[in-house]
């Protein structure tokens, strides 16, 4: 893996590790508010991670996953629509 899969997963890869982050953030400190803040914040980041992503898409990691413009577009959509569901929790 070199640094141009890094690039096209950036996304992936800072979501996954600040879910890592809420739930040891939950587990130790519960505040329902910080946590909620926290997921927003890491949800905004993957979203503007996205924009690094499409420089060096379409990109194939590995011969299962190829991250291309329509898979980076998809994932906004997600990230848009998780970012909302999280605003309605609120």
């Amino acid at each position: 893996m070199n640094g141009s899969d890094l690039f096209a997963i950036l996304p992936l890869i800072v979501l996954a590790g600040s879910s890592i982050l809420v739930m040891l953030l939950v587990a130790f400190h519960r505040n329902h508010l910080l946590s909620l803040l926290l997921t927003l914040v890491a949800l905004a980041l993957s979203f503007i991670s996205l924009s690094v992503s499409w420089t060096v898409a379409p990109h194939r990691v590995t011969s299962l996953l190829v991250v291309d413009r329509y898979a980076l577009f998809y994932i906004g959509l997600v990230l848009v629509a998780t970012f909302v569901v999280a605003i309605l929790i609120l």
